[in-house]
């Protein structure tokens, strides 16, 4: 949904998920916990290097994500983050989806061990195989509009491109949302998480109601012609600009300029016609 990153992209809570990308600095921390992983590496190019973000990021959960005080909302992040990071790996780079399986069932392995050293921050992976990786997406979608509704109400009401981006974009999660409230609001379903709190996807208003903007806020009027021609000192002093003259004004002015030319040349050639009847009279006078 190319909208939602167009509208999302910079606020505030949406560039959390950017915490997660940074690099690690050792490897070593993390490699016993991925060990489980390796047998991936000759199918899935940096699958560890992924593990080994997922290791330092369920660890370090606390200090990454530090500016959201909410512990199961920094899971949320946490569980969004990995499994979109893993199905833009399929989107990009790797190609074999028929162990998505297998590496999903790896970082839960991964997250076991790394309970078992009481390192998990009270945060875990919420592996389901009834749920892919673009139902993953689709729910991450609904999270995060929910999570940034102030803020988009903001930019939308500031920006017109971004007001008019917006309604598809309502539309688009709004859909989601219906399909989301049947599977998981109004009954149970093994497609719906156990173990995130996610409870607000059925509970939130949010989804009802389509915020209100302007299109035309903060959209540059369009200049007009004279508008360009004064800011460049190309008005004369009757207020119009020599560049806009009328077109059918410039024939005119080449037309006077033909026949100034067409006259000078009649009455040169009439002259000379006078000149040589005179000589020739006064020849034939004399010769009489």
């Amino acid at each position: 949904m190319k909208e939602a990153e167009k509208i999302l992209t910079n606020l505030t809570k949406y560039k959390l998920y950017n915490k997660f990308n940074e690099e690690h600095n050792d490897t070593g921390e993390y490699s016993n916990y991925c060990r489980n992983m390796t047998y991936l590496i000759r199918l899935y190019s940096g699958i560890h290097e992924v593990c080994y973000m997922f290791a330092k990021n369920l660890i370090n959960l606390h200090e990454i994500l530090s500016e959201e005080k909410d512990n199961d909302k920094r899971c949320i992040y946490f569980n969004f983050w990995i499994t979109d990071h893993v199905r833009k790996k399929f989107n990009t780079q790797w190609e074999d989806t028929s162990k998505i399986p297998n590496i999903l069932t790896g970082f839960l392995t991964v997250e076991k061990f790394i309970a078992d050293d009481s390192k998990n921050n009270n945060c875990q992976f919420n592996y389901n195989s009834n749920i892919d990786l673009e139902l993953w997406k689709e729910r991450k979608y609904l999270y995060d509009y929910i999570e940034n509704y102030d803020d988009i109400k903001v930019i939308i009401n500031s920006d017109g491109n971004l007001c008019k981006i917006y309604s598809k974009y309502f539309d688009n999660i709004k859909e989601l949302h219906e399909k989301y409230k049947g599977e998981c609001c109004n009954g149970y379903s093994h497609k719906c998480f156990n173990l995130i709190k996610l409870d607000n996807l059925c509970t939130s208003d949010r989804f009802n109601n389509k915020l209100q903007c302007d299109e035309s806020n903060g959209v540059a009027a369009t200049r007009t012609e004279d508008d360009n021609a004064r800011d460049m000192g190309e008005l004369d002093g009757s207020g119009m600009s020599h560049s806009a003259l009328p077109e059918s004004i410039e024939p005119d002015i080449h037309t006077s300029g033909d026949l100034l030319s067409n006259n000078t040349n009649y009455y040169a050639k009439l002259g000379g016609s006078l000149a040589f009847m005179g000589i020739l009279s006064t020849f034939l006078y004399l010769y009489k």
